[in-house]
């Protein structure tokens, strides 16, 4: 932990961000790059090409985490499927405007961009520094005046908005991953101003996290069967809360019920989709054997994705 932050206030430092941004920026640099890690992790190009422009020693190995494989192997496959979903999604309903609500090292943009969208991006500062370094690395100039990392907390209005302005059309909202790390109060927040945004612009917000938790341990069930699922998210979850100090946020919805009751409450209507077609291969598959491939098929047909609008 002492060596991580200390790290961390080298980076704030040579970025000439103040340090008392720290502890927050170490939080989440930890967590998108433990992601990425196993985006890469899974084979996806875009991901192994990240993951080497960022120039860091990974977090996890098998000298420092229990049941290394498994977890790898899970998580490479959660964050493969997830990061497929949204652009499945964003690429067949012909969206060419992307918002994606704290990104983090997220390559998404190479998809979008080179597809012929824009994309914007809400952030923490710093985190949305090296995130910009990273998409320009990855693309040529030529598409820098298509995206923008934005500096916002997803319960400031007028940031979220102002970031907003920047796309011309109907918009698709991503959100993956930022809800564990959210109190209540900033998670109505956040769908307040989601609300806002599709309000003005039209479009949906798509995510999976008001199902994570169901939707991980079946990923893990499809792996490793329904006996193990649960311990390889209790393992997984201990690994993101190591840098926290508390815990992860996991049950601000008791059901999908509730959920859609919640956000029914706030004036947005939700549609659940599958994920994937049965026939999306996945650079996962590669790495897995043939009963376990068969059982993620069934899986990405699966409604995970929850499709968010306005209620008219």
């Amino acid at each position: 932990m002492v060596k991580r932050f200390l790290i961390t206030m080298a980076l704030l430092l040579v970025l000439n961000i103040s340090a008392a941004k720290a502890a927050e920026f170490e939080m989440v640099e930890y967590s998108a790059h433990v992601k990425l890690q196993w985006l890469a992790a899974s084979g996806l190009p875009e991901g192994r090409l990240y993951i080497k422009n960022l120039n860091k020693a990974n977090h996890f190995n098998k000298d420092n985490l229990k049941d290394f494989d498994r977890i790898e192997k899970v998580n490479a496959l959660f964050q493969e499927m997830t990061y497929a979903s949204v652009i499945n999604f964003i690429k067949s309903n012909g969206y060419s405007n992307v918002y994606d609500i704290a990104s983090s090292y997220s390559p998404r943009v190479i998809d979008i961009v080179e597809g012929g969208g824009r994309y914007v991006v809400a952030e923490l500062d710093a985190v949305a520094f090296v995130a910009d370094g990273l998409a320009k690395k990855a693309l040529d100039p030529k598409y820098y005046d298509k995206f923008i990392y934005g500096t916002a907390l997803v319960e400031d209005e007028e940031a979220m908005m102002s970031i907003a302005s920047n796309l011309d059309g109907k918009v698709c909202i991503i959100e993956n991953g930022l809800l564990v790390y959210l109190t209540r109060e900033r998670v109505e927040a956040m769908f307040k101003n989601v609300k806002k945004i599709l309000a003005q612009k039209g479009g949906c917000m798509i995510t999976t996290d008001l199902v994570m938790k169901p939707y991980f341990i079946d990923t893990a069930a499809a792996l490793y069967g329904q006996d193990n699922a649960e311990t390889l998210y209790n393992e997984t979850k201990e690994m993101y809360e190591q840098v926290l100090e508390g815990k992860l946020i996991d049950d601000h919805f008791k059901s999908e019920k509730q959920a859609i009751a919640y956000l029914n409450s706030l004036g947005l209507k939700v549609d659940k989709v599958e994920l994937l077609p049965s026939d999306y291969n996945l650079y996962s598959y590669k790495k897995l054997k043939n009963e376990q491939v068969a059982k993620v098929r069934e899986l990405i047909g699966k409604k995970y994705l929850w499709v968010i609008t306005v209620r008219s």
